[in-house]
Parts: structure tokens; sequence; C-alpha cells
């Protein structure tokens, strides 16, 4: 494979995290600190593993090469909705939902801004169309997944703030690798920022009998309608606090 082409597919799988952080952030009006860079870094890292198998499948079938990296930008723009809704990054536990028809329909296939989702596709889908029509040669993957794996080691003995929001610190395949190796709860709760520990204390201190927006069908709980309860809460709390939201999340 030639330079220009590892160059480009580089850039490709690179873009979608690195893109789709810089709007958040727009998004939330934080102010960066230094841990915003260890964010940064870790999207880097995470890219550079995915980069690996990327152009270690190329020379193995160009069309897997392709949906590998179209799957990790549909994941970063997955993520970036579930951080506009929800303020967190998406938990890899909670995959499942993807299969649920109601969720899907209704979630998977509405992003907050389609726009925003179609460029970010687009972009990357035009990096790989360019890479592809130039001609192919092996290819050492080592260099890129060492670096990566390196790189995701070293962020490992760096903690997570308790005083940030652990999205703009770690990139949501980082933050899920945290998550997993905190199997106690109370390690959880460690990891999580001090605003996210005091939002959820105050959750289970209100009474929650009160009646749903919007009534389930048969009387059960449907996960999404609970989303979208939670989603105009936030959004009016955004609204209502106006540009001070952001102070919120910093130290």
């Amino acid at each position: 494979m030639r330079v220009a082409s590892r160059v480009l597919i580089l850039v490709a799988t690179l873009a979608a995290p690195l893109l789709l952080r810089a709007f958040t952030t727009l998004d939330e009006h934080v102010r960066y600190s230094l841990y915003d860079v260890r964010g940064l870094i870790s999207d880097l890292t995470v890219s550079l593993l995915v980069f690996a198998c990327v152009i270690w499948l190329c020379l193995r079938s160009r069309w897997g090469a392709v949906l590998l990296a179209m799957t990790w930008c549909l994941l970063n723009i997955g993520n970036y909705e579930h951080i506009w809704t929800l303020g967190a990054s998406a938990d890899i536990r909670n995959i499942a939902y993807l299969f649920d028809a109601t969720f899907f329909l209704g979630s998977a296939l509405s992003p907050s801004s389609p726009g925003l989702a179609l460029a970010v596709g687009g972009i990357t889908a035009g990096l790989l169309f360019a890479a592809f029509r130039l001609p192919q040669q092996k290819t050492a993957v080592w260099p890129a997944a060492a670096a990566g794996a390196l790189g995701l080691l070293v962020l490992s003995l760096v903690p997570l703030s308790s005083s940030l929001l652990a999205w703009r610190q770690a990139n949501f395949v980082d933050e899920n690798l945290h998550q997993l190796l905190a199997n106690s709860s109370e390690s959880r709760l460690a990891t999580m920022s001090a605003v996210d520990r005091e939002r959820l204390q105050a959750l289970y201190a209100r009474d929650l009998s009160g009646v749903p927006i919007v009534e389930s069908p048969g009387g059960k709980p449907n996960l999404l309608l609970l989303i979208l309860e939670g989603a105009i809460h936030r959004e009016n709390f955004r609204h209502g606090r106006s540009g001070r939201y952001a102070d919120c999340h910093d130290p």
C-alpha cells in the first residue's frame, strides 16, 4: 500500500472521533482543561488501533476494510448522539437495545443532527474511496497497532478526573474499558464525575411515583420513552440556565 493510501485511511479513521469531539465541545460550551487533552489523545490511540485493523483487512478484503471503517464512523456518530441526549458516552453493555425495534426506529434512525451525521459519514466514505483507488501493496500493521496499544496502556495509568464529565477525558472505547475494569459499584462511582454523583443522588432522592409524560402501551415501562423524558428535562435545564450550563461541568 502506498504512503498516500495509508495517510488517507488514517485520516478516514480519525475524522469521525475528532470532528464529533469538536462539535460536542461546541454544543456543550465547555471550557477546555488539561483533561480535554487526555480525551484527544484517547481518540488518537483508539483510532490507531482501528487504522491497523483496517489496513490489515484491506489487503484481504477491501469490502471488509470499508465495512470496519464505516462501522467505526457510525459508532462515533451514535456516541455523539448519546452524549447530546444524555450527557454521557454510550455504554457498550447497552448495545442489545439496538436490536429493539422501537428503540432502533425511534432513536438510532432519528439523529438530532442528520446533516452533521451525513457530513461525517460522507467525509469518511470519500476518504476511503480515494484511498482504495490507489495501488495497494503489503503493509506492516504492527507499528500502528503497537502505538495504539502502548497509548492505551499509558492512558490507563492516568485516572479520569472526578471533576469533569468522562466523555471529555476519554474516547468511548477507552471509557468503556475503564468501566469494565472497574468491577465493583464502588470503584465505578469513584470514576464518576462529582457532577454526575450529585445528579445521581438527587435523582434517587426525588419522588418517582409521578405520572409519566407519555403513557407506555400496556402499562409497562418503555426505555425509549424514559430516555425521551430525560432528554426533555435535560434540554429544559440547558435552556433554562443558558450559558451557565457549561459551568457545572468545570472545576
